[in-house]
């Protein structure tokens, strides 16, 4: 999801930020642009409507938008880096932000199917294509968030 993966992207650069204290900027890239890039772009080409959340239809997005994505991707996970690293209520309050965000969020989430089964509510509760999708892809992307986060080393008091 567009929306999600970019907050994800500063939020678990945040973790690695705090955890190094800062000195692992390369860490976070990788977390950021590895760990959940190639996940955004599988769903983006697999279920288009629903990793845009219904928001918009994804024949309006301009051409070339996965690479402004992935950039995306990248700065987020710099600027999450640098407010772990040295603002920790900040990255406290911006997970706040995306919590409240994902739970108004979750019946989007719920359904996967494109823009107009959404619209007209007739798109399918969890597919099971979707589900293995998800569990394969999301599963090899948090396992290489989860490998950044724990190279970072332990947190700084």
């Amino acid at each position: 999801m567009v929306i999600f993966d970019v907050a994800t992207s500063f939020l678990v650069a945040g973790a690695i930020g705090h955890r190094s204290s800062g000195t692992r900027p390369d860490l976070a890239l990788a977390a950021g642009t590895l760990g959940i890039g190639p996940a955004g772009m599988a769903f983006l080409a697999l279920y288009p409507d629903w990793d845009w959340q219904y928001l918009l239809e994804p024949a309006s997005v301009p051409t070339g938008f996965s690479g402004i994505f992935l950039l995306a991707l990248g700065l987020a996970a710099l600027a999450g880096h640098w407010v772990g690293a040295r603002h920790l209520r900040a990255l406290w309050g911006a997970l706040g932000v995306f919590l409240l965000y994902v739970a108004w969020s979750v019946p989007r989430v719920l359904y996967v199917g494109t823009y107009a089964e959404y619209m007209s509510e007739t798109a399918p509760f969890l597919p099971t294509p979707f589900l293995v999708h998800i569990g394969l892809i999301g599963g090899a992307s948090a396992a290489i968030m989860a490998w950044c986060i724990w190279r970072a080393g332990p947190a700084k008091t």
